[in-house]
């Protein structure tokens, strides 16, 4: 119920034995480690920084951080390939030469760098022979009937022909220099002794070609053979097929680069997991403080793996060590709460989605309740009141259970957000049973009551529940519930922390919620009577009047408890003193309304849900007159219910979430805690 115990370590173990003691802490992943500057600040100067330091240990962590993350990103092209999701292991990871595997990276990012750039201009040479296929056509017209040159001819054209001849013998010279532009370059039958060309380029690149052809001799004339819609045709055949050749030439390169990849797979995930090993270790001993023989670290364990870890320091060290354990408490008192437990939130790992909702927001208090599995009552609770249909729910279980498998190398946050989609499928399941509800229509007979045919203005089948204003009344009751427990997981926090003061007189506190407890009766008596008469004025005065004056001496009691020098209870005091009781009232009055009523918005969206899906169900209905499904009346449906899912969805899981952080939270969360963060191979790079 409570987040797990934390114990304080404090180990000595010989110089010597510091590498095999880090490998071994680096192993089993327990010590969430605290230096020692933080734990014993005035003692700090008696130790050196680690080892590590003195040898360049934050240069070379650097160094192994940013080759990592180079291997990270080279293989990040490849699909299905996650370097994350191979095991670690300091016995098997084998020693480091990050000047090799540096030089190897710098090879491997050369070579796939040329690819690049030899990929960068294949698709720049394809953009430019686009840009001149775009030009060869008449807009909306398709190619010239009367021929390339008539289209060159034309004022709008950015088309430029020329015809002639250059000597024989240099037409493979001419045709690469001159594809250097975006051109069609067509051979002519060969007379005279010399090579006739038909040369197709854009205006603004015919200065360069012609000096090009000119350094060829040549000659330009007038060619009877070229011209006409033939050559126009040949001529997009000729791009045509020089682009053909760029795609084919791209898709080499794709898969050279690929091939290349590949080929180093193994020896990219080798020198990955050695780097990422080699640098934990390397976090591990920046946390050591020396002595001339020996090595002083500290950190916080969960209390049931003590035993173990210390068994483990203990054989790596052949018992030259010397091991301290302090409790919490104990240590909090020493260093005046500047070294706080960190918090471990301990469930079962179906309720590992529900952490991360809570870690979210904060992380809790050390030693107070654990949130989680309140959380995840009241969040499925709220989303199956707002998302009632069984139908939708299955579709929401489906994407939730099958996300994880479409979807390659999810994990982690990703992986639990879509099991929390699953868990919230199963609420509406539930819900949309006990309503009726599947896909927005009634096709089995609901368990409570029939909540469409109650927002539609007909009998819900059941005779407790005969309007919407009885809908808003079962939500009500539901956030006095959560409110409830609000405060009673408040109480135990505060009881726990020995904190009588605020268990007294806060808001949350007993006072607070005496207050509210008379003002919920108040309230069910004046609407019971027909809202014609209140309690009677004993009760009133029970229930409000004794707290309320109560609650006035809870500053004169703080200013006693923290007197200071000087500090008397003048006209001044006294006045200050009734201002804040005043204010304090009226918080406790307003606020617990305003976080009772925050819950229609249950009612609120569930009714929504519900009018949206009459409402398509009648569109449908209006599509298909004769009664039966027609095409267009299921087209209307699925889409309705599309749109619901994922609309409505979203709504209700926002929703949820705001209620569980405002209204629930406020009554007894303290987010003062800092996450349980041992360094382990486990644990993320």
């Amino acid at each position: 119920m409570f987040t797990s115990t934390m114990r304080h370590l404090t180990a000595v173990v010989l110089r010597r034995d510091s590498e095999a003691v880090s490998r071994e802490l680096l192993k089993v992943g327990l010590l969430d480690f605290v230096r020692i500057e933080e734990f014993l600040p005035e003692g700090a100067s008696s130790f050196e920084r680690g080892s590590e330091a003195e040898k360049g240990g934050e240069k070379s962590a650097s160094r192994l951080r940013d080759d990592r993350l180079r291997i990270e990103n080279l293989t990040s092209s490849m699909p299905g390939f996650s370097l994350k999701t191979a095991p670690l292991s300091v016995e098997t990871v084998p020693d480091l030469d990050i000047d090799e595997i540096e030089n190897g990276l710098n090879h491997l990012a050369a070579g796939l760098q040329e690819i690049r750039n030899r990929q960068r201009e294949l698709n720049q040479e394809l953009m430019k022979l686009d840009d001149l296929r775009h030009h060869f056509e008449l807009p909306g017209e398709g190619p010239d009937p009367g021929g390339i040159e008539k289209l060159a001819r034309r004022e709008d054209s950015f088309i430029s022909v020329r015809t002639g001849s250059i000597v024989p013998g240099f037409r493979v010279q001419a045709r690469e220099r001159i594809h250097r532009f975006p051109s069609v370059l067509m051979d002519l039958p060969e007379r005279e002794g010399r090579l006739p060309l038909m040369v197709i380029s854009l205006r603004r690149d015919s200065r360069e070609i012609l000096s090009i052809l000119e350094e060829y001799g040549w000659r330009e004339e007038k060619l009877p053979e070229a011209g006409g819609q033939k050559h126009h045709v040949e001529a997009l055949k000729e791009l045509e097929s020089r682009k053909e050749a760029l795609r084919k030439q791209q898709q080499a390169a794709a898969e050279e680069y690929k091939g290349m990849l590949e080929d180093k797979r193994s020896r990219l995930q080798e020198q990955w997991a050695s780097l990422a090993v080699h640098e934990k270790l390397i976090q591990i001993r920046s946390n050591f403080s020396h002595t001339e023989r020996t090595v002083l670290f500290t950190g916080w364990v969960p209390a049931d793996k003590t035993s173990s870890l210390e068994a483990v320091i203990r054989k790596a060290s052949n018992s030259r060590c010397w091991i301290e354990w302090h409790e919490a408490g104990e240590v909090r008192t020493s260093t005046g709460g500047k070294v706080p437990a960190p918090v471990e939130l301990h469930n079962p790992g179906f309720l590992k989605p529900f952490e991360m909702l809570v870690e979210n927001y904060a992380i809790p208090e050390y030693g107070s309740v654990d949130p989680t599995p309140f959380v995840a009552v009241a969040f499925l609770s709220m989303f199956g009141l707002m998302f009632a249909d069984a139908g939708q729910g299955l579709v929401l279980i489906l994407i939730g259970l099958l996300g994880p498998r479409l979807i390659p190398g999810i994990a982690g946050k990703m992986r639990r957000l879509f099991t929390l989609i699953a868990y919230c499928g199963a609420a509406a399941v539930v819900s949309g049973t006990l309503f009726g509800s599947w896909f927005g229509r009634p096709w089995l007979p609901p368990l409570w009551f029939n909540y469409h045919a109650l927002v539609s203005g007909h009998s819900s089948g059941n005779p407790a529940v005969r309007s919407v204003y009885d809908i808003l009344f079962i939500t009500i009751v539901f956030g006095i519930a959560v409110l409830a427990t609000g405060l009673l997981l408040n109480w135990i926090n505060l009881f726990k922390k020995r904190d009588w003061f605020s268990l007294t007189f806060e808001k949350g506190g007993i006072l607070g919620a005496w207050i509210y407890a008379w003002g919920i009766y108040a309230a069910f008596f004046f609407a019971g009577s027909g809202y014609r008469e209140l309690p009677s004025d004993a009760v009133l005065l029970a229930g409000f009047g004794i707290p309320a004056l109560l609650l006035f001496f809870k500053h004169p009691i703080h200013r006693l408890r923290h007197r200071t020098k000087g500090a008397g209870l003048g006209f001044t005091a006294i006045m200050t003193f009734l201002m804040e009781w005043i204010v304090e009232l009226l918080e406790i009055f307003s606020g617990y309304l305003a976080n009772t009523l925050s819950f229609m918005r249950v009612a609120g969206l569930g009714i929504a849900h519900v009018s949206l899906m009459t409402a398509f169900d009648q569109i449908a209905s209006m599509a298909s007159p004769s009664g039966s499904f027609s095409f267009w009346s299921l087209l209307i449906l699925l889409t309705g219910n599309i749109l619901v899912i994922a609309l409505e969805g979203l709504s209700a899981g926002i929703q949820s979430l705001r209620l569980n952080y405002y209204e629930f939270f406020s009554k007894y969360f303290t987010g003062s805690g800092r996450a349980y963060a041992p360094i382990s191979l486990r644990s993320s790079m």
